[in-house]
């Protein structure tokens, strides 16, 4: 509470944290008590808990902070008499680049979480610096070793088996592609990799290779009043 944009950059980048299963959040509220009729200032993390458990899994939406084409998403709900700050456009950009996500009072949708960054360093940008990304590699990663590799213990390592634990990892994969969660995907899981020193070694190796479908994390609007005498099928062509 009482801390600026700025300076919760400034606190959280001292903290000098890089680790994508952590988040950081901005902004305190208002509530009331609906007992005792007092209002008092919150972070609101409970709702903001809320929100992630309403992610039961890759499917029901991206992010905590995700908006969808019916305007659900990252609301916190009714109950919020004032925010403790109200950002600028720079003030959210700002935060969001240094990987803070800004709760704030959001036209049209009300109180809501307005980043989705994980706690990943920022100047270290990759596909885990979201939310988002984040939860679906998690996703994919428990499901392939609860379903996929538990059953190659003490399994040969030979074709018949490389060749099954591929077609099982397929079946994981193939509806995050047909939900567009993932552009494409590769297993490797063949003498390429457990070649003869693998072997040798008792390994089984499973590779994995994923190409995430990017989110729009930056909306640019370009609007131009162009002359009378200009053609505009030159220019959307």
């Amino acid at each position: 509470m009482t801390v600026t944009a700025s300076a919760s950059i400034t606190a959280k980048d001292a903290l000098s944290i890089n680790n994508r299963g952590l988040s950081f959040y901005w902004n305190f509220a208002k509530v009331k008590d609906v007992y005792s009729g007092q209002s008092f200032w919150t972070s609101q993390i409970g709702k903001i808990g809320a929100k992630f458990a309403q992610m039961v899994n890759i499917f029901n939406g991206g992010a905590p902070a995700w908006i969808d084409e019916n305007g659900h998403g990252g609301q916190l709900g009714p109950g919020v008499i004032e925010m403790e700050y109200d950002p600028t456009e720079s003030d959210l950009q700002l935060l969001d680049e240094a990987g803070v996500n800004p709760i704030t009072s959001y036209p049209g949708y009300g109180v809501m979480i307005t980043s989705q960054r994980t706690g990943q360093s920022p100047g270290s940008l990759s596909d885990t610096s979201w939310i988002a990304h984040s939860r679906l590699f998690d996703y994919i990663i428990s499901n392939l070793i609860s379903n996929v590799l538990v059953y190659q213990i003490v399994k040969l390592n030979d074709e018949l088996h490389r060749r099954l634990a591929v077609a099982k990892g397929e079946t994981l994969l193939d509806p995050i592609i047909a939900a567009n969660l993932l552009t494409d995907y590769a297993i490797v899981c063949n003498l390429n990799n457990n070649d003869d020193a693998a072997l040798a070694a008792r390994q089984f190796k499973y590779d994995v290779y994923v190409k995430v479908t990017p989110y729009s994390e930056t909306i640019k609007l370009g609007f131009v009043s162009v002359g009378q005498s200009v053609e505009l099928d030159s220019i959307i062509s």
